[in-house]
């Protein structure tokens, strides 16, 4: 495969460790004019630990240990900005305020966020150069629809994976033994050695025993709804059936991760409530000064196993009893502050009740009205299997999702289908790393308005 994913993200973990580490050295070199000794670096490294730790934190927080994708690629920049800003202003905190620091002078600080900032600017920008792969990947892709073209054209711009070649048959356009001659011809004379095919279309189920033949030609044949999961991390759902999610959704009840789910669910809601509590009386005041309506926004939503239940919300919207859930013009019904509470997520606050009560987990697919079910199991495949989990105050997709692709108002197909592949990752790989992951990952959602 042309990933490792645990042993990457480590591996880079550790070199940014190690480049951070190495930037205090330097820094306090360079305050004292000398190479200093190697008992008077541990005295600054032990109180340091802690702003290096949380630096790395909010590395993760920002997606520099995520999947190298070209959507990722093209805003490193700006993610690595930001992480440095937040790991500058946490620093920055922690060593004027903690006790633990009697490091004199703190001028030490800046010159580290400095060293620091451009070590690590200079690594994850340039350091692929010297970590490119002996052997370029020729990749033949054999699927179809938006999903084929989305990895055809991930792995033809994609810098970190570096594939020579990348050619695709759409499967759709092609049947039976045809598709299996021309397969093998194109496959033979340009020599591909990753052959990634939809084994779950009926073109090549009927005639798979055709393609034992590139098995035993020792090419890499790998079923192409599992490359394009390693490469995205989310689900084709397009070129998977029925069968791929009884072998992998199927029997995923774990009684241990349930019941520690709710109980960390419990452990962290319940005192975030609490100091929820104190932007109850502001949001009060001001939406009675608003328009005088109700303060909340109930709503039924579907929750696991297709229950109905009520969702709160700090109301952001004209108070008006019916709502049209169908139309994207609701979008104009939301008031000024409405739009301030929405950007900000305290409108999310009171949905801490569901939480508590049970309703939602801190992390699942985010629920939906009733009304938008409905239509949405009317017309996508396999819609209703993100309510077999209880759902989330946040989620996978809602973290990993184009911002500019998620639904707010009214009926949204194609972009449903979209946060469906993600939640089917999520129901396939959850996990509770995978729920401490995104809830640090909800923070950096939470700091910027749009999440970036």
């Amino acid at each position: 495969m042309i990933f490792s994913k645990i042993t990457k993200r480590v591996f880079v973990g550790v070199i940014d460790f190690l480049i951070l580490s190495f930037s205090l050295y330097v820094s306090l070199s360079l305050r004292n004019l000398n190479f200093g000794s190697w008992d008077n670096y541990l005295k600054v490294f032990y109180p340091f630990l802690i702003i290096i730790i949380s630096s790395i934190v909010v590395f993760y927080m920002y997606g520099l240990y995520d999947k190298m994708t070209i959507k990722i690629y093209k805003e490193l920049d700006k993610r690595i900005f930001y992480g440095h800003i937040i790991s500058a202003i946490i620093g920055t905190i922690i060593f004027y305020t903690s006790p633990i620091f009697s490091i004199a002078p703190k001028t030490i600080l800046i010159i580290y966020i400095l060293i620091s900032s451009l070590s690590i600017f200079a690594w994850r920008k340039y350091a692929r150069a010297f970590v490119k792969p002996n052997q370029k990947m020729k990749v033949f892709l054999v699927a179809e629809g938006r999903e084929l073209h989305e990895l055809e054209e991930e792995l033809k711009n994609n810098k970190i994976i570096d594939t020579k070649r990348v050619e695709y048959i759409d499967i759709e356009n092609e049947a039976g033994l045809d598709l299996y001659t021309k397969i093998k011809k194109i496959v033979e004379e340009d020599d591909f050695n990753l052959i990634a095919i939809n084994m779950h279309h009926s073109h090549i189920k009927n005639n798979i025993e055709l393609f034992y033949e590139l098995l035993l030609e020792k090419r890499d044949v790998i079923n192409f709804a599992d490359l394009y999961e390693e490469v995205f991390e989310k689900i084709p759902l397009k070129n998977i059936d029925a069968g791929w999610f009884f072998s992998n959704l199927y029997n995923k009840k774990d009684n241990l991760y349930d019941s520690s789910k709710r109980a960390f669910d419990l452990i962290l809601s319940i005192p975030a409530f609490i100091i929820s509590l104190v932007f109850y009386p502001f949001v009060f005041l001001i939406i009675k000064y608003q328009d005088g309506g109700n303060i909340f926004y109930i709503s039924k939503r579907i929750g696991k196993d297709g229950k109905e239940f009520d969702l709160y919300k700090f109301r952001s919207m004209t108070d008006v009893k019916k709502v049209n859930v169908k139309s994207k013009n609701e979008s104009k019904r939301v008031t000024k502050f409405g739009d301030f509470i929405r950007k900000t997520r305290i409108d999310e606050l009171p949905q801490l009740i569901n939480v508590i009560k049970g309703n939602l987990s801190l992390i699942g697919p985010r629920p939906e009205m009733p009304e938008l079910v409905k239509e949405y199991s009317n017309q996508i495949a396999f819609y209703g299997i993100r309510h077999t989990i209880v759902p989330g105050l946040s989620g996978y997709a809602q973290i990993y999702q184009d911002q500019k692709e998620v639904p707010k108002f009214g009926l949204s197909t194609d972009a449903t289908k979209e946060k469906l592949s993600y939640d089917v990752y999520y129901l396939k790989h959850r996990s509770f790393m995978l729920d401490l992951s995104l809830i640090i990952k909800t923070v950096r959602v939470l700091i910027g308005k749009t999440g970036l």
